[in-house]
């Protein structure tokens, strides 16, 4: 008989995957925007960014900011750990 802490661990690896599979579609969405000439052209840095570059950048931080730690600490939380539950 599983204990409760088993179903979490087995009910967070599947989050896991689920969250590293949405991981790389967003990661797809990033690469499929090209590179505007302000992100290539020294002379257009200034100002606001236009939609892609907001879009691109804003992917990127989440992705690094948050989902990967989110996903380490997680997958991290689920290793078995001597004398940790069952």
């Amino acid at each position: 008989m599983e204990t409760t802490l088993d179903t979490a661990r087995a009910q967070i690896r599947a989050m896991v995957e689920e969250l590293t599979a949405l991981r790389f579609r967003l990661l797809g969405v990033q690469v499929s925007l090209p590179p505007s000439p302000q992100e290539v052209s020294q002379e257009d840095l200034d100002g606001a960014p236009d939609l892609a570059t907001e879009m691109r950048a804003i992917l990127a931080h989440g992705l690094l900011s948050y989902l990967d730690p989110l996903l380490r600490d997680l997958e991290e939380a689920c290793r078995s750990r001597p004398g940790a539950g069952s």
